[in-house]
């Protein structure tokens, strides 16, 4: 995919995006409408050919985005400032704006080498009076200047104009992906956009970027998906690869939601998110080779008879290839995804108390996780619990249901093959 130039920043109430020698800002008013103004842009980089070699144009282009970020910056807060001088004329306004600009470059750049730099580094001339090692020295200069650094995000964060601009971060890879969608819409294909779409959703969800997406690079997808499906297939899963299980229920939910058009995903879930396992882990232990008793966590048990299941326990033979098939608490198959305060009501239950709780009639706000239709289903099912011993527990369940999730996961990720293969 060739290189677009696109970049952008985050200003006040609005967003910044360059490409070239051309800017554009787009700032909400006061009023809620949305101001966008266009215009050329060539910093000093451009100005001499000496200034765009290797290793010295860097410095020059930084002085450029500072420049340019700083005139954006104070663009936008020009709408929200108090009293505005009507009397003053548009090239008066563009001279004094531009002096301000300098002035506040040249005294931010002091104050970044003075809080960053040079205080650090007499910190550290201080320690070397009463500690002899070097090495420590150089340490706990870097200790330093992470704490300052993380003090001094952590200050401005609490500014209120400040939490504006971090609210427009990211605007810019929004556009970038607004800028594909428009693209591909421009024939007037609504059955291609769909389709490009859902293709789009389907490989960010197993970690393919936006420019691989947009390139169709199916070396990426295919890496991609074979990472992916590898992590699924873990009976480790839920210690070693939370994302890759969390993204893989998420999908699972929305996709029973997408099948009924009056629904609409609650994706503040991402924000309240938590992964619950059906049978309680702590109730499931396994034995390592010297055939000593382990709980979840790989610690030693004191007492086994707090263990209802057991790992090795966890078989089930497929009747279509006879093979058999293993899983653990840990696995696709014993996970659900849940809202995080409707985990900790569940504890260390089993199953059907469980399920008595999920489908009694409780209020839907005080109980959030009964809209995750797939969640529901899995709880819904009657196959957790053994009907031969009517015990809470089917020792072929977890992994009947592992098997079940890594079909589907091949059914919608197909492999992908570049056509000059």
């Amino acid at each position: 995919m060739k290189y677009s130039g696109i970049g952008g920043q985050a200003v006040m109430e609005g967003v910044m995006m360059k490409n070239k020698d051309h800017y554009a800002v787009a700032v909400r008013k006061p009023d809620g409408n949305i101001e966008v103004k266009k215009e050329e842009f060539k910093g000093i980089s451009s100005k001499c050919k000496l200034f765009r070699v290797p290793f010295i144009r860097g410095i020059f282009s930084f002085i450029d985005s500072l420049t340019l970020g700083m005139s954006t910056l104070t663009y936008s807060a020009s709408f929200y400032d108090e009293e505005e001088d009507t009397k003053k004329t548009e090239q008066e306004k563009k001279k004094s704006d531009t002096v301000f600009n300098v002035i506040t470059i040249m005294i931010s750049v002091i104050l970044a080498v003075g809080i960053f730099m040079v205080v650090p580094f007499y910190l550290s001339q201080l320690l070397e009076k009463v500690i002899s090692s070097k090495t420590l020295v150089i340490f706990l200069e870097g200790v330093i200047r992470l704490l300052i650094f993380i003090i001094y995000i952590v200050l401005i964060s609490l500014m209120k104009d400040i939490k504006r601009v971090y609210m427009y971060h990211g605007a810019e890879q929004r556009f970038a992906f607004l800028r594909w969608y428009f693209g591909i819409n421009q024939d007037g294909s609504h059955s291609k956009s769909i389709a490009e779409l859902k293709r789009y959703y389907d490989w960010a969800i197993i970690g393919v970027n936006h420019e691989d997406i947009v390139a169709v690079n199916v070396e990426r997808y295919s890496d991609a998906r074979n990472r992916f499906q590898r992590e699924l297939e873990s009976n480790m899963l839920f210690r070693y690869h939370y994302e890759t299980a969390y993204r893989w229920l998420l999908r699972q939910n929305i996709k029973q939601d997408n099948l009924y058009s009056d629904r609409k995903f609650d994706f503040n879930i991402e924000y309240n998110r938590s992964l619950e396992h059906v049978y309680p882990k702590s109730k499931i232990g396994h034995k390592n080779d010297q055939n000593i008793a382990l709980g979840w966590n790989d610690e030693p048990i004191k007492d086994e008879c707090s263990i209802a299941l057991w790992r090795e326990e966890m078989e089930w033979t497929c009747k279509e290839d006879h093979h058999i098939y293993n899983g653990s608490e840990h696995c696709i198959g014993n996970l659900v995804l849940l809202y995080k305060r409707d985990n900790s009501k569940f504890n260390d239950a089993d199953f059907r108390k469980k399920n008595q709780y999920f489908f009694t009639d409780q209020d839907d706000e005080s109980f959030k996780s009964r809209h995750l239709i797939h969640t529901t289903m899995v709880f819904s099912d009657v196959n957790w619990e053994d009907k031969i011993s009517d015990k809470p527990w089917n020792k072929e369940q977890v992994p009947m249901r592992k098997y079940a999730e890594l079909k589907e996961f091949e059914n919608e990720y197909p492999e992908i093959y570049n056509k000059t293969n």
